[in-house]
């Protein structure tokens, strides 16, 4: 489970918490990418959580050289699988494995999660997405609506962000990492899937609305 950092104590505490309290798969180690906190992050997450791997960045990477290097440094120490997550987000119970069955069910695939507005758990924050290829835009599907079951099985999507997803390490020795000179901070995530997808690959949502399967997002902005 890569996190990437800058500043933003609080909140990292937070996910931190709702992962170490709520996951039940065990098969995962966190990894925490600071790039030039001066909130004193890394020395207070050190102390509280020493099992934690914490990355120091050099205060340029932004979202997707931190990513790349925590990334780098998972694929070394014998990961199969990269979770990106970030660090305003608070995970339910069961969530990586919910994405791990998913994900070792069929090859070529990324899967995430449905993602959810804290304060509002009912209200959809991301579900992926669709693009117009003639207009060259992305679109965010199902946002701000309101989750009432009819999201019964998983579904397909055009291209994704980069929160509560599962990535499998076939895809970044075959399709690359994310590209952090033309994308340091956003979309970055959204064009490494979609070089994927020209691979064949196919984003996958999981849709469960049970609370053990959630990933939550701060009404906040951030990365």
């Amino acid at each position: 489970v890569i996190i990437p950092i800058y500043n933003g104590l609080e909140y990292t505490k937070k996910c931190i918490e709702s992962i170490l309290q709520n996951v039940k798969y065990s098969n995962y180690n966190i990894v925490i990418v600071d790039d030039g906190s001066v909130d004193n992050s890394v020395e207070i997450i050190s102390k509280c959580y020493p099992d934690i791997v914490i990355i120091q960045g050099n205060g340029n990477l932004w979202w997707s050289g931190a990513m790349n290097l925590g990334i780098s440094f998972s694929l070394k120490e014998g990961a199969d699988y990269i979770m990106c997550l970030n660090n305003d987000n608070i995970i339910k119970s069961d969530v990586i494995r919910i994405l791990v069955d998913t994900i070792i069910k069929k090859k070529k695939i990324i899967v995430a999660s449905m993602v959810y507005f804290i304060d509002y758990p009912q209200l959809i924050r991301y579900a992926g997405g669709e693009i117009s290829k003639i207009l060259g835009v992305v679109k965010n599907s199902h946002i701000y609506e309101k989750d009432d079951g009819q999201f019964k099985e998983c579904f397909e999507a055009e291209w994704l962000g980069g929160m509560g997803v599962l990535v499998p390490k076939e895809l970044f020795e075959e399709v690359g990492y994310f590209d952090n000179k033309n994308f340091p901070q956003y979309s970055g995530d959204q064009d490494l899937w979609l070089r994927a997808i020209k691979l064949h690959y196919r984003i996958i949502i999981n849709p469960s609305r049970s609370e053990e399967r959630r990933v939550g997002k701060e009404c906040r902005s951030r990365w």
